[in-house]
């Protein structure tokens, strides 16, 4: 009889459904033509891992419609009320949730780790000329933010020459002046740029060739 019962036992056990994994609730809303995504604390979310979710949508706009691109997410245009989307699988990337009928409304939700910044300068130009008999090499910059640039040349593992130079928003330019006992021929340009925002640092290298001195 004790065996039997075990058997009925784990036999309920094996044929009762699996438990729905839990899914971690979204809040959408669109009012008054201000759209938006928030956590079940009210905070603005701009980054989730990839998973399944669940999206709970107020819409108390009947011009207006939310809008989660690529997904079922999307709230009827005419109307108003409190939609409710489960199962909603994001994968990697960058989604958009927006009004159909008025798409400058909108705002993005980036799924899994998001995507490292820019740098905060570009090379526009790098040039060498003699400058009252002292060769300099200038590099131009475009710079997107607050950065410093520090520039050393190399042949072929001493560095003859260096400089570095603060980064204001806008073309920059930053000026090595090359030591006369320095040889002709090809050189390599090292050019580290941190990011004062973050600290974050970005190297470039170019080949420069001297004239001689």
């Amino acid at each position: 009889m004790r065996r039997a019962l075990l058997f009925v036992t784990a036999f309920a056990a094996l044929a009762a459904p699996a438990a729905a994994e839990a899914q971690t609730t979204l809040y959408g809303s669109i009012q008054g033509g201000v759209i938006a995504l928030r956590d079940a604390s009210g905070n603005p979310v701009t980054q989730v891992p990839s998973g399944t979710y669940t999206f709970q949508i107020t819409d108390l706009d009947a011009i207006h419609n939310f809008h989660l691109e690529t997904t079922a997410v999307d709230t009827p245009i005419e109307g108003t009320g409190v939609f409710t989307y489960t199962g909603v699988v994001l994968t990697q990337g960058t989604y958009t949730y927006l009004c159909d009928v008025h798409p400058d409304i909108n705002g993005t939700l980036v799924v899994g780790a998001p995507p490292p910044p820019p740098p905060p300068a570009t090379i526009s130009g790098l040039s060498v000329r003699k400058v009252a008999g002292v060769r300099v090499v200038t590099i131009t910059f475009r710079v997107a933010r607050h950065a410093t640039a520090k520039a050393q040349l190399r042949r072929p593992a001493r560095a003859w020459a260096s400089g570095h130079a603060h980064l204001m928003p806008g073309t920059r330019k930053l000026k090595v002046k090359v030591p006369a006992r320095a040889p002709q021929g090809l050189y390599t340009l090292k050019i580290t740029l941190t990011d004062l925002g973050t600290n974050a640092k970005t190297i470039r290298t170019r080949s420069v060739r001297l004239p001689r001195a």
